[in-house]
């Protein structure tokens, strides 16, 4: 291996398990490091924004957020389709999403609403997608089910198994009002990430 320069060598089989050690220069020093305790060097993080401002009828369906979109607030649906989390796709609702442009894990979620005039539950999916938009591969789902409130913010969701997200996927996100109406105010979903080796 001395002899052979960095471009020569062979690729390593992904993904990594976090083990291997790799050589690194420490005051002048080489020495060596696992790749897991890698973690504190500067990895890229992320944030994916939602918007919540939603009036809703009494439905059994699932609803897309407005989001920001180049700084806009739209309310165009990209996905057509949600994954039910079992074998069905959710034809009659369209999602909007955001693709992942890194592999990396959701950290933190924080949601900040002044007011949910009834309970509702908030649907974080990650997914790839097969060969139309409405065939999800690996499909993850991660859900929060909010309380009614009038003038709570800034709640701060840590998620207890952060979900990975390959790069290429997408994130949607929805919110289902178990067939109440609803109504939602000021609010803003933060998606904190962190890139993953």
């Amino acid at each position: 291996m001395a002899n052979k320069k960095i471009s020569e060598l062979t690729s390593v089989t992904l993904p990594l398990a976090g083990t291997e050690e790799i050589a690194i220069v420490q005051s002048g020093e080489t020495k060596k490091v696992a790749v897991s305790e890698l973690g504190g060097a500067s990895l890229r993080t992320d944030k994916y924004l939602f918007f919540l401002q939603h009036i809703a009828n009494a439905s059994t369906s699932w609803y897309s957020f407005r989001n920001n979109f180049g700084q806009s607030i739209y309310t165009t649906n990209l996905i057509t389709g949600l994954y039910d989390g079992t074998t069905n796709v959710v034809t009659d609702c369209k999602v909007w999403s955001q693709s992942v442009l890194f592999n990396q894990k959701v950290t933190k979620i924080t949601i900040s609403s002044e007011w949910f005039t009834n309970p509702v539950t908030i649907r974080f999916q990650y997914f790839k997608v097969g060969v139309a938009n409405s065939s999800f591969d690996n499909a993850t789902i991660f859900e929060i089910t909010m309380p009614a409130n009038t003038g709570e913010r800034n709640k701060i969701y840590s998620v207890p198994t952060p979900f990975t997200m390959e790069e290429g996927g997408e994130l949607t996100m929805v919110f289902f009002n178990d067939n109440l109406p609803l109504q939602m105010r000021t609010g803003t979903v933060t998606v904190e990430v962190e890139q993953v080796i």
